[in-house]
């Protein structure tokens, strides 16, 4: 009977420890990913830096913009003399297989229609190449109708777009 007790006594404090190292295997893990969490805050705060840094050299504001030559502005724009502003570009020769649009000094995808690809027309409130920006360029059936929310041709965006006898699905735009 000792030995059983002994036993017994043994094997639960065999359980006790296996239940300490689990816990502290637990304490671990959260520990670990807090700091890929704390991590990944880090990383995501340094980018958000980096950008606004950017955006304010091309926007014109902060010290960082303010230039004589392109030598004041940071690495990848140019200064446009005419302004003091530090830019993307002055002319398309600096946005290779791209548009400088000279207006805000990016370099964009397109600034008119022909420079786009073929079945794509130019969205000028952004400067992008998209598929349509009214339903006069949806050309292939059925998707004859611009949804403008996304410069993309649909079926339909209300009722009225469908053939008699068929609804339109608001969520996917067709008709059936």
């Amino acid at each position: 009977m000792a030995n059983r007790n002994a036993r017994i006594r043994e094997q639960q404090a065999q359980e006790e420890a296996q239940a300490a190292t689990k816990k502290k295997h637990k304490k671990t893990i959260i520990i670990v990913v807090v700091i890929i969490v704390i991590i990944l805050i880090i990383v995501i705060i340094i980018i958000v830096i980096i950008v606004l840094r950017k955006k304010a050299s091309t926007t014109g504001t902060g010290t960082a913009s303010s230039c004589k030559t392109s030598a004041n502005c940071l690495a990848g724009f140019v200064c446009d003399t005419s302004n003091g502003k530090c830019v993307q570009c002055l002319n398309d020769t600096q946005c290779p297989g791209k548009r400088c649009n000279t207006t805000i000094g990016l370099c964009v995808q397109c600034l008119q229609p022909s420079d786009c690809p073929t079945g794509t027309t130019c969205n000028t409130s952004n400067d992008n190449c998209v598929e349509c920006v009214t339903s006069s360029d949806c050309k292939t059936a059925p998707n004859l109708i611009c949804n403008t929310n996304t410069d993309i041709c649909v079926q339909c965006l209300q009722p009225s777009d469908c053939p008699a006898g068929h609804t339109c699905n608001i969520s996917t735009h067709t008709c059936s």
